[in-house]
């Protein structure tokens, strides 16, 4: 009798483990998961980040060109003034 005791404990222990250790398989998934949209997030960031940066370099040279042609134009129109 006192085996079947010992067995039986054990058998309870096994189950208390096997739940604890399922736990632990879950929260560790969840945790993966959350990092993955972590870097999934600060990827997709980073891409707007970087397309933003395109956009603004792109702004500034249309604003230089820009500049570049008002200027001219200012200049080609005041010769005939000045002379």
């Amino acid at each position: 009798m006192r085996r079947m005791e010992k067995v039986a404990q054990l058998s309870c222990q096994v189950r208390e483990l096997w739940a604890v250790s399922s736990e632990l398989v879950a929260a560790h998934r969840a945790a993966l998961a959350r990092f993955a949209q972590g870097e999934q997030a600060i990827a997709a960031r980073r891409e707007t980040v970087e397309a933003e940066g395109d956009q603004a370099r792109a702004l500034r040279e249309t604003v230089r060109q820009q500049t570049e042609q008002l200027r001219a134009t200012v200049e080609e129109h005041a010769r005939p003034i000045a002379e």
